[in-house]
Parts: structure tokens; sequence; C-alpha cells
């Protein structure tokens, strides 16, 4: 993100999780990211309030939720607040913060009304309050997987734990292509088509050519190990383009679909790497379907 704002942009980071402030500064400071500024704060819906913050059992679980782990306190921060502070007017707004997502919303409500920024959240089935207040407030909901609009409920994938959704103001729609194209399939990779490297624990697809364009893959494998962490990966002339990783329970239910967008022409392939000390009784690959998107926004994204 600190690339594709350049050097004129600035970057917010927020962490609440005092553990990894420390190699979050790092990382910055090594790949020369002089444009973020990290926050070392949790994003609620008002400031300078202590909040118990519990670590979780990863460390990319920390939740301002409630759970039976060790906790620490906070300090809250507004996004509004921090608008104010440093006088700034944020274009895009992401956020994955383990469910305090709709405070965080609820800090910035004037900002949000005044200026439409753009929001990618990360949603979950069983809790739709952000997609509530954000529609409520004139705001269209994308599925960023799949890039599919929905007009009325949020129609979750069955199964699904978790998607990402592109929030955009309808006063905003046309700066963007989303919801308006054509989907045509170019390409079914069959279950034999695939490669086992038992030793490796990796599983490859047959590699396709594929030309200049956007397109999404859907995978379907088989698969119900929860404790376990695979590494599902699209391939661009032996490049990692999208990458992702989790069980094979989760990735099965939530990421089965992966956005690809190919500025030249590629040879494109899907890898499942079994992450060193993990294990599959059931795994198993099974078709792979590739979706070309197809519209005169598209390819007007391409030219610009």
């Amino acid at each position: 993100m600190s690339r594709l704002v350049g050097p004129s942009g600035l970057v917010f980071s927020f962490e609440a999780n005092p553990n990894l402030i420390d190699g979050l500064e790092e990382y910055v400071r090594c790949n020369l990211c002089t444009n973020v500024q990290i926050v070392p704060a949790a994003v609620f819906r008002v400031s300078d309030e202590m909040l118990a913050f519990y670590l979780g059992d990863h460390p990319m679980t920390g939740t301002l939720g409630h759970r039976d782990t060790a906790h620490v306190q906070v300090r809250s921060v507004s996004l509004g607040d921090v608008i104010r502070e440093y006088q700034v007017r944020p274009a895009l707004i992401k956020m994955d913060i383990e469910g305090a997502e709709h405070d965080a919303l609820l800090g910035m409500e004037d900002y949000i009304r005044q200026a439409h920024p753009h929001f990618v959240l990360e949603q979950n089935p069983d809790d739709l309050s952000c997609s509530m207040t954000l529609r409520d407030r004139g705001y269209a909901a994308f599925d960023l997987n799949n890039y599919q609009r929905f007009d009325g409920d949020l129609a979750f994938s069955p199964g699904a734990v978790v998607r990402n959704m592109l929030f955009i103001h309808q006063s905003r729609l046309d700066e963007l292509w989303f919801g308006n194209y054509q989907k045509n399939r170019v390409l079914e990779v069959s279950p034999a088509e695939w490669t086992h490297d038992a030793v490796q624990g990796v599983w490859r697809s047959l590699t396709v050519e594929l030309e200049p364009g956007r397109y999404v893959i859907t995978s379907h494998f088989t698969g119900a190990e929860t404790t376990n962490t695979i590494l599902e990966h699209v391939l661009a002339n032996g490049m990692v383009v999208v990458d992702y990783a989790g069980s094979e329970d989760w990735l099965r239910r939530s990421y089965f679909d992966m956005p690809l967008h190919l500025h030249r022409r590629s040879a494109v392939g899907v890898e499942y790497r079994l992450q060193s000390g993990s294990f599959s009784k059931d795994f198993c690959p099974g078709s792979l379907l590739v979706d070309r998107f197809a519209g005169p926004e598209i390819q007007r994204a391409f030219t610009l």
C-alpha cells in the first residue's frame, strides 16, 4: 500500500497488539516505507479509553472481544479523531480487526457522511453490522474475491466463514469498473490434471497460458482439517501473485475463488503447499475454473 499511494501519499497503520509493534516498525524500516505512520493503539468508537486486548493463541488473532486468553490494557483511538488531528482525507480504509470494525465505523461517522471513502472489510456471515451500517449510508457492496455486486442482502457462499468486501458509495461508483462487466468461462482444469509431490506436500495444477486481463480462478477441493496450515498460491510465470494461508477447511469454505489481474500474457497455475509440520489426511484437488471479465470499463482500466 505504501508503494501504491506513492511519495505524496500517506498510509496510517494501526496495531493494537504491543507484541507486534517492534516487528512492524522493523518491516517498515527495511522496506524504506517513509510514508507509513504507525499508530500503536486499538481502533475504537472513541479515543483515549483503556481497553482489554486479548492476545489469543496466535499473534494474528488478538481481539477486543473477550476470550479465555491473556490480555493487556491498550489505548483506544477513533479514526475520526486521527483524521482531524492529522488533517488528512483518507480515500481508502482497509480493516481486518477481528470484530471491532463496526466500532471503528461509529468513530468516524462524520467523515463517512462528508467524504464517502472506499472501505475494504472482512465480513463474517454471522455479523453483518458493518454492511448494514454502510448500506444505510448509501454504499454498494462488492465481493472482492469474485467482483459480485450485492444489491440486497449479502449472499455468502454456503458454509463461508468470511469474505473480503469492498464498499463504494453510490456517488462514486463511476470511478471504478465494479459491477459493470460480463464474465466468460475460458478454461476448466479437471481433477486428473493435478500433480502431487508427496515428499514436499505440494499439489500443482496444469499450467495454462492466459492473455492480459482480469480473471477469477475458482478451485474446488476436498479436505476438512481445521488445525493444519495450507498455502494457496496462484503463480504467473513462476511468481506467486495471489497468496492465501489457512487450514484446508477455512480455505475450502471461504477462499476457493481467487481474483487475478494480468498485464501481459502469462503461464498461470495454482499450487497448494502444506506448511512445514502440517498434516492432511484427505486433501484432494478437484476442478479448476477460470473465468475472464470483459466490459468497456475493464478495458479502459488496462489502457490508463
